[in-house]
C-alpha cells in the first residue's frame, strides 16, 4: 500500500517525505494513545453515562456499536467533540466518517449490521481529496476560523488550533496543498480565495423502517451523493461532519422537536409537493418555502429556508421526531 495520499505528483510526494517527522518512540507512543482514546470514546461514554451498549466490532480503522436510539445523538456529539480535540489540527488530512443505522428492537440484527457495512464501503470510496475554496479566514485567539465552500457549494466552518496540546506553536501538521502550488503552505500563509485539497469528513444515517431501505445506502449515478426522498439524486446526504454541530447549536434548528406532530406533518407535505412541482425554480421555491414555514411553525429564518430547499430540513425533523423517540 502506498504511504502517500492518492492523486499526488512526484514532487508533492517528495515534499511530504522531506517534511515528515522522525518516528521517535515517544512520538509514536503519543500517537498510539491518542488513536486508542478516540477509538474507545464510544465505550467510555456509554460506561460514564450508564447507557446500555453492545460492541459489535472494533479495529484500527472503524468501530461498530449498538446503543438505544434515543441516546444516539448524545453519543454522536461526544464522538464529534473528541475528534475535534484530538485531530482538529489535521482534519483536512485525516477524515472521520460517522454513520448511523436506526431500527426497532425486533428488527433482524443482520440487516442492521449489513447496512453499516454498506456505509463502510461508501466511506472506502472517498479516498481522493477534493478542492474546497477558502472564503474567509480570521485568527481568533488560539484558533483560526476558516470558512470553506465545498465541492457541492455548501459553506463549512472550521476552528483550527494554532497551538499543540503542549502549548507550542503548531506549524507542521497544518500544511495545506493548494491547487496550482508545487509546495504546501501553512494555515497562516493560506490566502482567502485559494482552493485547497481536502479529505472531507462526513455524517450520514438511514432509518431502516423496512429491510429494503438498506439498499438506499449507495451513491447515485450522478456523483458522491445518496438518493434522497424529496431531492432524488441531488439530495444533501452524506452531510459534512460539521453538520452535527450545526444541528445541535443553531438556534434555528434546536427547537424543532418541540413542535406538534400535526404541524410537522403538514409542513413536510407542503415541502414535498414543492420539491416535486417547483424543482429548478429557486426563487419561487424559496418564497413558497418561507410562506409554509411561517404558516406551520411561525418562523422562517434564512437557515430554515436553505434547509427546506436542500432537503436537509426533512432529515433534521426525521431525526428529532422519529429517531429520538
Amino acid at each position: 500500500k502506498s504511504p502517500f495520499p492518492i492523486g499526488l505528483e512526484k514532487h508533492q510526494k517528495a515534499a511530504i517525505y522531506a517534511l515528515r517527522q522522525h518516528p521517535a518512540p515517544s512520538r509514536i507512543t503519543r500517537m498510539w494513545k491518542t488513536t486508542e482514546h478516540l477509538c474507545k470514546q464510544p465505550i467510555n461514554w456509554c460506561e460514564e453515562n450508564r447507557v446500555r451498549y453492545f460492541p459489535v466490532g472494533f479495529d484500527p480503522s472503524r468501530f461498530l456499536i449498538l446503543i438505544p436510539a434515543n441516546r444516539a445523538w448524545e453519543l454522536l456529539q461526544a464522538i464529534y467533540k473528541s475528534y475535534l480535540n484530538n485531530a482538529g489540527r489535521v482534519r483536512h488530512l485525516l477524515p472521520f466518517h460517522l454513520s448511523v443505522s436506526v431500527f426497532s428492537r425486533k428488527f433482524p440484527l443482520y440487516i442492521g449490521i449489513e447496512s453499516m457495512q454498506r456505509f463502510a464501503n461508501l466511506q472506502l470510496c472517498r479516498q481522493a481529496p477534493v478542492l474546497w475554496e477558502l472564503k474567509e479566514k480570521e485568527k481568533r485567539g488560539e484558533f483560526y476560523m476558516l470558512q470553506w465552500r465545498d465541492q457541492q457549494d455548501r459553506e463549512i466552518s472550521w476552528n483550527m488550533p494554532t497551538k499543540m496540546p503542549n502549548g507550542r506553536e503548531e506549524s507542521f501538521f497544518s500544511q495545506f496543498w493548494i491547487d496550482g502550488n508545487k509546495w504546501p503552505v501553512s494555515v497562516e500563509q493560506i490566502d482567502k480565495g485559494s482552493s485547497a485539497f481536502i479529505w472531507p469528513s462526513t455524517f450520514d444515517y438511514e432509518v431502516l423502517d423496512s429491510s429494503t431501505r438498506r439498499y438506499d445506502i449507495c451513491f447515485s449515478k450522478s456523483g458522491n451523493r445518496r438518493p434522497h426522498l424529496f431531492c432524488g439524486e441531488e439530495g444533501p446526504r452524506p452531510y459534512p461532519l460539521e453538520e452535527i454541530g450545526i444541528w445541535e447549536q443553531s438556534p434555528d434548528t434546536k427547537g424543532l422537536k418541540n413542535f406538534e406532530f400535526h404541524q410537522i406533518s403538514r409542513l413536510m407535505t407542503f415541502i414535498g409537493a414543492l420539491h416535486r412541482e417547483w424543482h429548478g425554480f429557486e426563487h419561487e421555491f424559496r418564497q413558497q418555502a418561507a410562506d409554509y414555514l411561517d404558516i406551520c411553525l411561525g418562523r422562517k429564518t434564512d437557515r430554515l429556508i436553505d434547509m427546506a430547499v436542500s432537503g436537509s430540513l426533512f432529515d433534521k425533523i426525521e431525526w428529532d421526531h422519529l429517531i429520538s423517540k
